[in-house]
């Protein structure tokens, strides 16, 4: 079904929460269109790519929504989060259940090559999309994973000190990542205080971060780098009186100090680790917790084949466990590959910050549209099959291979029009 003026009644219907924050009726309907236009199946995606397939779409209509139209983009984020939150695929009454359906709250940065002296938020720095320290634009993003499930949340511009203001003060990664902890916190308290938190070495090895999601009352898994001096100690003994960096103790580890694991991951395999627990301290800290250091070889782990994993968890959650839920962190790198090559998420052809964070916002938007519109028609494939008994010519059922982590290719695969 197609509503007036040619957006799907169901992309309508999923864009009405936001209307309060789109403020006028034109900007409501040019919020559809671009999210719309974000989910076709073209190339380069920017706003002249985006108008042409849009009928009687012009380039300079998309750019005013992104630079000069009156809109709240963080109203918008708000009230897609809580209707994320508040689904069923991500509702955990407690830190164990979280732990046993492997229910995570994410932290991740992600950065897209940008070039030019008016373009804001933009300096040489490392570039994980080239893979070396270049001009890039670096964006702070949070997530929710649970089991196979994974949906985008926050999302803030870094902005380096040079370029910061009064009205705009300089934050470093980590405190953007504990803003929009505090912001998730609000919006749902009792969902997020179950959710542990996971993070890789660099946010997990500053001890700010870490200060901060105590503060919070957040438990969490956080990797570490393995050249930090840490007291360390088998569970049960004192801790000595001198530091070890990490990369030295895993290298004095026997294979017999392992254990082998292994846990789903989101390609639909399962990833095989060996681990061993100790009790650590940061060297000038006083916090005591669980470190968990898992290889791939245990024969001759080395820091690089090795993740070293601080977890504020209870005793309850095995190593297992804690390896299992850092794992999720898979579902970061499914939604960036997905959100940049199908969705133009670093396309955008805007220089103001406000205007790259506004395109981040339709584009998480039409991200979370199609990850909630491919659960519904899988939940309507499973009821045909628990109906009809259908099964595959290969033998599964259909709802086994329907579980496609990314949002449907077209908008008509999205809206099943």
């Amino acid at each position: 079904m197609v509503a007036a003026l040619g957006i799907p009644v169901d992309i309508d219907e999923f864009f009405r929460p936001f209307d309060t924050a789109l403020g006028r009726s034109q900007t409501r309907l040019r919020a559809r269109q671009y999210a719309m236009s974000l989910m076709l199946e073209i190339e380069h995606k920017d706003c002249q790519k985006l108008a042409d397939h849009i009928p009687g779409m012009r380039r300079e209509l998309f750019r005013n929504l992104l630079n000069t139209s009156h809109w709240d983009r963080q109203g918008v984020d708000n009230a897609r989060v809580v209707d994320i939150l508040g689904c069923s695929e991500f509702s955990v009454p407690d830190l164990m259940s979280a732990i046993r359906r492997r229910a995570v709250l994410e932290i991740d940065d992600t950065s897209h090559a940008r070039k030019g002296p008016c373009v804001d938020d933009v300096q040489r720095q490392y570039c994980g999309q080239l893979g070396k320290v270049e001009s890039c634009r670096v964006v702070v993003t949070s997530h929710i994973a649970c089991g196979f499930e994974h949906a985008p949340l926050f999302h803030d511009s870094y902005t380096p000190e040079g370029q910061c203001t009064q009205k705009h003060p300089f934050r470093d990664k980590p405190t953007i990542a504990l803003d929009q902890l505090r912001r998730l916190k609000q919006l749902n308290p009792t969902l997020v205080c179950a959710l542990p938190v996971v993070s890789d070495a660099w946010y997990g090895s500053n001890p700010n971060f870490r200060g901060g999601l105590e503060d919070l009352g957040l438990s969490f898994v956080l990797a570490t780098k393995g050249n930090g001096h840490y007291f360390l100690a088998e569970p049960g003994h004192q801790l000595p009186k001198s530091t070890q960096p990490l990369e030295r103790f895993v290298t004095a580890l026997k294979p017999d100090d392992f254990k082998r694991v292994s846990y789903p991951v989101s390609t639909g395999y399962r990833e095989v680790r060996y681990v061993h627990e100790v009790i650590a301290r940061p060297k000038g800290e006083t916090r005591d917790y669980r470190l968990v250091l898992s290889t791939t070889n245990p024969s001759h782990p080395t820091a690089e084949n090795t993740d070293f994993l601080l977890a504020k968890l209870p005793e309850e959650a095995k190593p297992d466990d804690i390896v299992a839920l850092y794992g999720q962190r898979n579902w970061i790198e499914v939604f960036y590959r997905t959100a940049k090559t199908r969705l133009g998420l670093s396309q955008v052809q805007v220089y103001s910050r406000h205007g790259q964070e506004r395109h981040f916002s339709l584009v998480f938007a039409a991200y979370t549209y199609a990850w909630k519109k491919g659960r519904s028609l899988q939940a309507d494939q499973l009821e045909a099959a628990k109906k009809n008994g259908t099964r595959q010519s290969d033998g599964s059922s259909v709802i086994s291979d329907a579980r496609s982590p990314e949002p449907p290719r077209s908008v008509a695969a999205a809206t099943g029009s």
